[in-house]
């Protein structure tokens, strides 16, 4: 991604990369700025890092139309990293001794290689943010089939538990419904005096075999 330099020669061909105009006044190429700004994941400037009050503003394409410096009418070939922005020998000359001016071409190459590295570090990030999606789906994929077996687990010992008490139930009401039939023969031999020693034997063989 490039400043456009400010001796670029804007054609009216140039569809895809025509030169843009942000609100802090930098420029670049614009196919460059839209692959910046959807790596970033936000519409502020590469290079003073600002918000921009507007995605972009073309530079006018009136055809051959060179820019020049406002002030002196020249051509700017010397950038000033001191404002982040080209300068011409004669504005370098009079208002930028003290900061450290390099060429245009210069600061163009030091910028490409600046803004290679924040897309290689922004992708690096994207890349381990995917990552640890992955990693996380990974744990709550997992987390619902420990859930799944778990409770289908519980739901089988439950109706095997429900199973036994239910037999258990049945088993305990036949006792005791035998038991109350031995109980009332056995009050009906006392009731009716019937004391000998077979009838006593007839009442203990109906309750071994109820």
């Amino acid at each position: 991604m490039l400043p456009v330099p400010l001796s670029h020669t804007v054609h009216q061909t140039e569809k895809k990369n025509y030169p843009v105009s942000l609100s802090c006044n930098h420029s670049f190429c614009s196919s460059c700025l839209q692959q910046f700004w959807e790596q970033a994941k936000n519409k502020n400037c590469p290079i003073c890092k600002r918000k921009s009050s507007k995605d972009e503003t073309e530079i006018p394409k009136d055809t051959n139309v060179e820019l020049v410096c406002s002030k002196h009418q020249e051509e700017p070939k010397l950038f000033c990293e001191g404002e982040d922005r080209p300068v011409c020998p004669v504005c370098e000359f009079s208002l930028h001794q003290t900061h450290k001016v390099v060429l245009v071409e210069q600061a163009v190459s030091d910028l490409k290689e600046q803004l290679k590295s924040d897309l290689k570090s922004l992708q690096d990030k994207r890349n381990k943010y995917k990552q640890v999606e992955k990693t996380y789906n990974d744990m709550i994929e997992h987390s619902k089939k420990q859930l799944l077996s778990t409770e289908q687990q519980i739901r089988a010992e439950f109706n095997k538990l429900q199973l036994f008490l239910k037999e258990e139930e049945e088993s305990r009401l036949a006792f005791m419904d035998t038991y109350k039939r031995g109980m009332r023969l056995l009050n009906w031999l006392l009731l009716n005096r019937c004391s000998s020693p077979l009838s006593l034997v007839l009442v203990f063989s109906y309750q071994a075999t109820s």
